[in-house]
C-alpha cells in the first residue's frame, strides 16, 4: 500500500538514497579480495567520498512530486588553519572521534530553501565539503558534514543554518591522525552540487 501511494501520488516521497548506486560493470572489475574504499589498480573505490566512477544513483538522490531551491547570501568564507589544527589536537587527545560531538563550532552558514513546485513537500538538505586535495593523495571526493530537514508549502521558504567543525575542514592523515588542510575547500549543499560556497582555510 505504501509504494502505491507514492507511485500515485497521494503521498509525496522525499527519502535520499543512503549509498552508492554502482554501474554493473563495476563488480566484474574488481576483486572480492580487495576490500580498499580508495581507488588501486582494478579499484575505482568506493561509495560517494571515494568512488571515482559514475553512478547510477548517486549518494543523497532522491525523489519527490515537487522541487526545491537552495540560495544563500554568504559568497565565501575563511577559516584559520591554525585554530583547526589547535582543536584536531584537542578532540585527539580526548577521545572526540564523532563529527557531531567536536569541541568547536568554527563557522556558520544559513542557507535560504524554497518550494518551487506545486505540491507540499519535504527535503533532506545535505551539507559536504569539498578539500584543496579531493581524489588525491587519499582524500576523500567529498564528505558529509550536516544535514536538515524542511517541510513547506509550494513558494513557501525557510531557513536552515549548517555548523562547520574541524571534523569537516581536516583530513586524515596515514597514521590515522586528523590535521588542518590548508588551502581552498568547498561547501558543497546537495548530492548534486546545488549550491557551492568557497571557504578559504589559512
Amino acid at each position: 500500500q505504501a509504494i502505491a501511494e507514492v507511485i500515485f501520488g497521494d503521498v509525496n516521497p522525499s527519502g535520499r538514497l543512503p549509498h552508492t548506486q554502482y554501474p554493473k560493470e563495476y563488480i566484474n572489475g574488481l576483486s572480492m579480495l580487495d576490500m580498499n574504499m580508495r581507488p588501486g589498480v582494478n579499484n575505482t573505490g568506493r561509495t560517494y567520498r571515494f568512488y571515482m566512477g559514475t553512478p547510477v544513483y548517486a549518494y543523497g538522490e532522491g525523489l519527490s512530486y515537487t522541487t526545491f531551491a537552495y540560495s544563500t547570501t554568504v559568497s565565501s568564507l575563511t577559516v584559520s588553519a591554525a585554530d583547526i589544527e589547535t582543536d584536531c589536537l584537542y578532540n585527539r587527545n580526548n577521545g572526540i572521534y564523532s563529527p557531531t560531538a567536536q569541541s568547536s563550532v568554527f563557522t556558520q552558514v544559513t542557507i535560504t530553501i524554497t518550494n518551487t513546485g506545486t505540491r507540499v513537500g519535504s527535503d533532506a538538505i545535505l551539507a559536504f565539503t569539498r578539500s584543496p586535495l579531493f581524489g588525491r593523495n587519499g582524500a576523500p571526493l567529498k564528505a558529509l558534514v550536516d544535514h536538515a530537514k524542511v517541510t513547506l508549502n509550494p513558494n513557501e521558504s525557510t531557513t536552515v543554518t549548517f555548523n562547520l567543525y574541524s571534523f569537516g575542514l581536516s583530513l586524515v592523515d596515514q597514521n590515522g591522525e586528523r590535521h588542518a588542510a590548508s588551502g581552498d575547500w568547498t561547501l558543497i549543499i546537495g548530492p548534486n552540487d546545488e549550491l557551492t560556497i568557497p571557504v578559504h582555510v589559512g
